[in-house]
């Protein structure tokens, strides 16, 4: 899964984990990962100010976070 923010934040989630690479500065940094075993992300999408991430797996739950 990818998503790309109004803030030049490309977010991509593979497997159990989600991942934030800043497009203006190279930089990449884990976002989030599900410590439950057989749980994965299955969702995420940025808010239109690309300053929010929902997030959300195969439980549905959806957890916020401040990027």
């Amino acid at each position: 899964m990818l998503d790309w923010s109004a803030k030049n934040i490309v977010s991509v989630a593979l497997e159990n984990s989600v991942y934030l690479w800043n497009a203006q500065t190279s930089q990449a940094s884990k976002l989030y990962q599900i410590e439950e075993i057989n749980q994965i992300v299955t969702s995420l999408s940025s808010n239109f100010f690309g300053n929010l991430m929902a997030v959300g797996d195969s439980t549905g739950e959806i957890k916020l976070f401040d990027i």
